[in-house]
């Protein structure tokens, strides 16, 4: 992983030698705005009308990982690049027979041949995790691409007349012109936890690329995004799926997961697994094993006994099966907020993953074992399971009495017949005949599906002027012939959440020397999940069937384990109060006018009071774009503590009133 930049600044102005000059400054200023994500190795070039930029930490130069700093240039072409790119015998094949050979084996020049055979079509003739910059001076064009999975992150931004792409914000910002000014929308629909509509940056003049898209530049024309990748269509009502048997499906995708696992071995040295007692990475585990090139090291996490996290006993089992050691982290005394003011100062954006330092744990843990490269099990809840929404598809079609079996094989039976109302009957009302059912009732309106509901403390003037009630809806609409539970699973892999949260796990765990990869965030393999039946992802109250086939794990487990809640509410609770205290008194959230600072409060003390896990979790969000603002917008202030040295239930609003 690495830092890039690519600056094309208006055709107007100084020329020659000033204007080179100007350009490899700028580049460079841009550079060091990205420290984080390279600071050993640097290279800069400008022909005069772009510059581009990457630099690089030093352990990333290795072969197979990102390799030498360096902008690759052939001719009118140079590129830069953060990209590990997959299948690389097939892309030559490819590229050989669209008459193109590549000047030598670096991602760069592989991205520079793909663009000789394909033009600006070419990201999506890749497969990798990438974010890169090309300019071609004959066509006076500049194109910037982004994975469909969004594991490396790019920006773009105009300063002044400059067009400016940079991987983080914060290089964006390094152009002198970029505006710093703060969009207010951005950090409402952040702070308010709306998957939807997060993933902006916070500032009004910067926006990431989303993932799978490009941006082409050419002269004279507004830069253009389009996407060059589309999610597949999962199981649809007027079409048949794989004609594959269950079994022969599962040896394909065992082969399909095996031969993605080997494209993401580490290139030397030996390869970590983040190894939980789940079916995900259980199967990239054995999927790792069967296709080591040298030691595959499970890492994991160990939970407390009777805590819902706790899954030390499968993992070891699972390791044991390969004969194979077990690296463990405990989840003990792991904070939620450590060196809040300075870990905010730190961070890119408002948007801050639930589990930043408990991932920082996991990579020093991984780091340890020698091992530059982990492999985790992102992916499998996505492509491999569902949730019970399919009972309203079930009903929908009038197979009214299977829905009902399978709200009982699920255990929703012990929740009552409101479950399945949830499930298998509300999703089929219109919204505005939910609104009117929960009015009658005299409660709050019933939420569509996938609806989220905008926090208390938000003001409802600053949501009305924002439009942040319709940024709370659901984006994706049904195709004909759609399911629900296919709409679900194409809304996971098209969401901007999802690339939010893998860009920032990534720079989590480069900041410690580390590069996750996913390999069931593989093409082949999501094409094959997405052919398949959704029985196979849950049915009869079994989830993952086909997954578990392919991994070799046949039994049903007899409750959920790995469950991260207990953690969450144990170190909310200890953490908040305190936070409490200094953060809600006078938010800066409050004075920019999205939040009231006593429903905040309120909320904080029903959290402590009662949990809710929906409650904490936007508290949190909350508090760690406070916390950003703060860092940006507010004088040096000592850091704030991250728990109480007094009652675990004392209430954040009477610390504040005390």
């Amino acid at each position: 992983m690495s830092a890039i930049v690519a600056l094309r600044p208006a055709e107007s102005g100084p020329g020659g030698r000033d204007r080179r000059v100007l350009l490899l400054r700028t580049a460079h200023r841009m550079l060091d705005r990205m420290r984080e994500r390279g600071a050993d190795r640097r290279d800069v070039w400008t022909d005069g009308m772009v510059a581009l930029g990457v630099t690089r930490h030093a352990w990333e130069v290795d072969a197979g990982l990102a390799g030498d700093a360096r902008v690759v240039v052939d001719g009118a072409c140079a590129v830069v690049a953060d990209a590990a790119l997959y299948y690389r015998d097939d892309l030559r094949d490819r590229l050989r027979a669209a008459g193109v050979k590549p000047l030598g084996a670096s991602a760069e020049h592989l991205l520079l041949a793909a663009y000789r055979a394909w033009g600006v079509q070419a990201p999506a003739h890749l497969e990798g995790d990438f974010a890169w910059a090309l300019w071609d001076g004959d066509a006076r064009r500049l194109l910037c691409a982004r994975d469909f999975a969004g594991r490396r992150p790019l920006h773009h931004a105009m300063a002044g007349r400059a067009l400016v792409a940079a991987s983080t914000a914060g290089g964006a910002l390094g152009h002198p012109e970029c505006s710093e000014a703060l969009d207010p929308t951005v950090l409402a629909v952040t702070a308010a936890g709306l998957v939807d509509a997060v993933g902006g940056t916070g500032y009004d003049a910067i926006a990431p690329l989303p993932a799978g898209a490009t941006l082409m530049a050419e002269a004279g024309a507004a830069a253009l995004v389009t996407a060059h990748w589309s999610a597949p269509t999962f199981e649809r009502h007027d079409a048949p799926t794989s004609a594959l048997s269950f079994d022969d499906a599962a040896c394909e995708l065992r082969d399909r997961l095996v031969q993605a696992a080997r494209e993401r071995l580490a290139p030397g040295g030996p390869t970590a697994v983040w190894l939980s007692g789940g079916w995900d990475s259980t199967a990239v585990y054995a999927a790792a094993q069967h296709a080591r090139a040298g030691a595959v090291e499970a890492v994991s996490m160990s939970y407390p006994a009777n805590d819902r996290g706790r899954e030390d006993e499968l993992i070891a089992a699972v390791a044991g099966h390969w004969r194979a050691p077990v690296h463990w982290e405990s989840v003990q005394g792991i904070p939620l907020f450590e060196d809040a003011l300075a870990g905010a100062a730190r961070r890119d954006g408002p948007f801050a993953h639930l589990y930043e330092h408990w991932n920082r744990r996991l990579t020093r843990r991984t780091t340890a074992t020698g091992a530059r490269v982990a492999l985790d099990g992102s992916g499998g809840d996505q492509l491999f399971q569902v949730s019970p929404i399919y009972l309203a598809d079930l009903v929908e079609r009038g197979r009214v009495g299977e829905a009902a079996a399978e709200w009982r094989a699920r255990g929703l039976a012990r929740e009552g017949v409101r479950a399945f109302v949830r499930w298998g009957l509300q999703p089929l009302l219109a919204p505005w005949l939910l609104r009117a059912v929960g009015t009658l009732h005299g409660g709050r309106p019933l939420r569509p599906y996938q609806e989220r509901r905008l926090p208390p403390w938000i003001r409802p003037d600053f949501a009305r002027r924002h439009g942040l009630a319709a940024l709370a809806q659901p984006t994706l609409r049904r195709q004909p012939a759609e399911s629900r539970s296919a709409l679900e699973s194409r809304w996971y892999l098209t969401t901007p959440y999802a690339p939010a949260i893998f860009s920032t796990l990534s720079g989590i765990a480069l900041a410690d020397g580390l590069e996750i990869r996913s390999p069931l965030y593989d093409g082949r393999v999501i094409a094959l999940a997405a052919s398949r039946p959704r029985e196979e992802r849950s049915a009869g109250g079994e989830t993952k069937r086909l997954l578990r086939a392919a991994g070799g794990v046949r039994a049903p487990r007899r409750r959920r384990t790995g469950l991260t809640s207990q953690y969450f509410r144990r170190s909310m609770r200890r953490e908040l109060p305190a936070l409490g205290r200094s953060l809600f008194a006078a938010p800066v959230l409050a004075d920019l006018g999205i939040v009231d600072p006593r429903a905040l409060r309120e909320a904080a003390d029903t959290y402590l009071r009662d949990g809710g896990q929906e409650l904490g979790v936007t508290l949190f969000l909350t508090i760690q774009t406070e916390l950003w603002l703060r860092t940006r917008s507010a004088p040096a202030e000592p850091d704030l503590p991250v728990w109480s040295a007094g009652r675990a239930d004392a209430h954040v609003a009477g610390a504040s009133a005390s």
